[in-house]
């Protein structure tokens, strides 16, 4: 059995390390996986130490490259996806690709990491709507954003990311020192939050606050501009240290007592708490979006809604202030169980039947 995998990205974030959870999936259960991406990458080493074949097809349509509704158009379908059973629409930004397999009436699901609003937003609902194959929803957050969009929540299924570290490291309350450092980890798009936890820096509350802050994070290829604003905002603050890429926020242990997660636009899940959990650094956040599921899990120090910069900065401030009577980070095992391996599996096999079930409807119906 085959199966390809489209995905828009060449990185190693969010959505291309559940990526390699579910490549992994297919893998164990002797599927033949091939994943097609747009450009070369540092994903592109991990997925073929799994054993998947990798394409890179540089004239793969991505929404998020373009940055508009123009890419929307007729795009030309990878050779690999000729021979394939079961094809895989990983995240929206290949939303395109979905009439193109309803014609051919190919069995396929949609893999959705997005919560996205706005002009975009309406056409990617309508696009998901145009069907009856099954879908994947990142979290119950992005779930809701599809059924509020118009689509049946009998075709979401919500697959959590498989997350169990070998080792957790020691979850007790610890500093790294005198001086408090905290880090902003994400792609440097703009969202992240990066830009204004600089800013927050600049205001009163933290102004003459002797700490350090962490950019961590790089930009997706059109995105650069984004990243010169968040360098150009920190230059003239001796606290503030970007360090590029990071191989995840394990790599801060010891560097940062917690993460700062205030991404400007709801997050559809995000990794960044979690793993930071998993190697004993608090969070900072606010729970809007997927981060509602996540923060309270890790035990995060979070606000209901994204503050002003002035309010980010007093909240920032009051944290640091207080990190000596941080409590300990909850226990391995009252996280780590929504996110196992099995319960993943289980639901992407029920998935896969609803996807040869839909194809079986559409061919009898005459396709459409």
């Amino acid at each position: 059995m085959k199966v390809t995998f489209l995905h828009g990205s060449n990185d190693i974030y969010g959505a291309s390390r559940v990526l390699l959870d579910e490549v992994s999936i297919f893998l164990s259960n002797a599927w033949d996986v091939a994943v097609v991406l747009p450009m070369k990458g540092p994903l592109t080493e991990k997925l073929t130490t799994l054993g998947a074949h990798v394409v890179v097809d540089r004239e793969l349509q991505v929404l998020r490259r373009a940055q508009s509704l123009k890419t929307i158009g007729n795009p030309r379908m990878p050779a690999v996806i000729r021979g394939a059973d079961l094809v895989v629409v990983w995240t929206l930004a290949l939303a395109s690709y979905i009439p193109l397999l309803v014609l051919r009436r190919q069995s396929f699901y949609v893999s959705v990491h997005e919560i996205q609003g706005g002009a975009v937003g309406v056409v990617l609902l309508w696009l998901l709507r145009a069907g009856s194959f099954p879908i994947t929803a990142c979290s119950e957050a992005a779930k809701a954003w599809m059924s509020k969009g118009g689509i049946s929540a009998d075709r979401i299924s919500v697959t959590y990311p498989i997350f169990s570290p070998d080792s957790v490291n020691s979850l007790s309350a610890k500093t790294t020192g005198c001086r408090p450092a905290i880090a902003v980890v994400g792609r440097t798009n703009g969202r992240k939050g990066h830009l204004e936890v600089v800013r927050a820096l600049r205001r009163p509350a933290l102004r003459d606050m002797e700490m350090t802050l962490v950019l961590a994070g790089g930009p997706f290829p059109g995105q650069e501009h984004h990243l010169a604003a968040i360098i150009d905002e920190a230059a003239t603050d001796r606290r503030i240290t970007y360090v590029g890429e990071v191989d995840g926020v394990q790599s801060l242990e010891g560097v940062v007592d917690a993460v700062a997660c205030f991404p400007t636009r709801p997050e559809s899940f995000g990794l960044v708490p979690l793993e930071a959990w998993a190697s004993g650094i608090h969070t900072l956040g606010h729970l809007e979006g997927g981060a509602a599921e996540v923060l309270p899990l890790v035990g995060a120090m979070s606000v209901l809604e994204m503050p002003s910069v002035e309010g980010l900065a007093a909240f920032i401030r009051t944290a640091l202030v207080n990190r000596g009577r941080w409590q300990d980070l909850p226990p391995r095992e009252s996280v780590l169980k929504k996110f196992s391996r099995e319960v993943r599996e289980c639901v992407v096999c029920d998935v896969i039947a609803s996807a040869e079930s839909a194809t079986s409807g559409r061919t009898k119906a005459g396709g459409g």
